[in-house]
């Protein structure tokens, strides 16, 4: 089962993405998310724009409020 449900989405995310997207909902830096995930900055990049571009989001806030707001997660640490 997926850690992330966006019905709203138009395109969804991959396995990938979504383990980006608990880290930004961990609130974690970039280069702390590419270290647990063995990628590098770059690819940690690619993996945001595409995150950003299937939300209709430009920068990592507007996608943080948007999954927050429209999406069923779970385990992303917000209880912690």
């Amino acid at each position: 089962m997926s850690a992330l449900a966006c019905p709203l989405t138009p395109s969804p995310l991959s396995a990938r993405e979504e383990d980006v997207v608990q880290g930004l909902l961990r609130g974690i830096s970039n280069q702390v998310i590419a270290a647990e995930l063995c990628i590098s900055l770059s690819t940690l990049q690619h993996h945001l724009t595409a995150i950003y571009t299937k939300l209709g989001c430009h920068n990592r806030t507007q996608a943080v409020l948007y999954i927050l707001h429209h999406c069923e997660v779970q385990g992303a640490g917000r209880d912690q």
